[in-house]
């Protein structure tokens, strides 16, 4: 359930994402996604964000079985190629699974936690008093793993309190408000002393591709040169290119070229598009595939 789980809100960003870069109905910068919540949801948001590769998950095999069923960490439908980073998280009374899913280049978190909380643990322990199956990390450890790495990240700590901190407590209630709003804007792109890393992950210095839509490719499809300077060659290994089209999206997940397939080999010209990562996804009325390219 917690991967499917997983999965699900993921496809959430990317549609948002594909939305950003198609007919924009939400008007939404697709670059200032964050993504928190409370108890459980604080709990999803956070290994959400920073379980970025199918390695962090080693040290969990049933984990690592469960994550090929559903289809690796973005799932295997629904807008494939599309960006699921967001740029920020929180957690009211949260946890993480591995301190250590948490990279130097990740991204900033706020919590808020009461020091006694027994539900969700301050430290390491199993959540509802052992009854899961599962031991988290939580906000008082995950506050020592920022620190450690050299990422900001803001947390508000009571001794006493409930689970999470804010419920029947109005004064706590807008403390956590006023730290969530602080926390915020210190993050956003527009606050020219933001509190972001200069290497923080991103959509465009590292952006995601399914696990399955790469590793189950239902057919041979060859990419070269990769890096490329201008021209691209793909060569397919497929029945029936007819029917097969072939499409660039940038970084965030924004069309630049769709062209039909010509033939088993194709040779298409990306003199116009500026360096960066791009990927290519190929897609016939059977299968959909991506692959990340690198144009120098």
């Amino acid at each position: 359930m917690y991967l499917w789980l997983y999965k699900t809100e993921k496809r959430l960003f990317v549609s948002f994402k594909k939305d950003a870069a198609t007919t924009d109905t939400y008007k939404i910068n697709p670059d200032q996604i964050f993504f928190g919540g409370t108890s459980a949801g604080g709990i999803l948001a956070i290994n959400l964000t920073y379980v970025d590769s199918a390695s962090d998950l080693s040290v969990f095999p049933n984990w690592t079985t469960w994550l090929s069923e559903v289809g690796g960490l973005e799932g295997s439908s629904g807008n494939p190629g599309y960006c699921s980073r967001t740029n920020g998280t929180f957690g009211f009374a949260g946890g993480v699974a591995d301190t250590n899913f948490i990279d130097p280049d990740d991204v900033p978190w706020y919590g808020s936690h009461s020091l006694t909380d027994v539900t969700v643990q301050y430290g390491y322990g199993q959540p509802l008093s052992g009854f899961t199956p599962v031991f988290l990390y939580g906000s008082g450890n995950i506050e020592t793993r920022m620190n450690n790495i050299g990422t900001y990240n803001l947390l508000d700590t009571y001794s006493g309190g409930d689970h999470p901190p804010f419920v029947n407590s109005a004064a706590i209630m807008q403390d956590n408000k006023d730290s969530l709003a602080v926390f915020l804007y210190n993050i956003l792109d527009c606050n020219p002393n933001n509190l972001q890393k200069p290497n923080q992950k991103n959509c465009t210095n590292s952006p995601n591709v399914g696990i399955k839509e790469v590793a189950s490719n239902p057919f041979n499809a060859v990419f070269y040169p990769n890096p490329f300077d201008n021209e691209l060659t793909i060569e397919l290994d497929i029945s029936d290119f007819n029917n097969t089209s072939i499409s660039v999206l940038n970084a965030v997940g924004k069309i630049v070229l769709v062209q039909k397939a010509q033939s088993f080999i194709n040779k298409i010209n990306l003199s116009d598009l500026p360096a960066g990562i791009y990927f290519v996804r190929i897609t016939s009325s059977e299968f959909t595939y991506s692959q990340k390219v690198i144009k120098q």
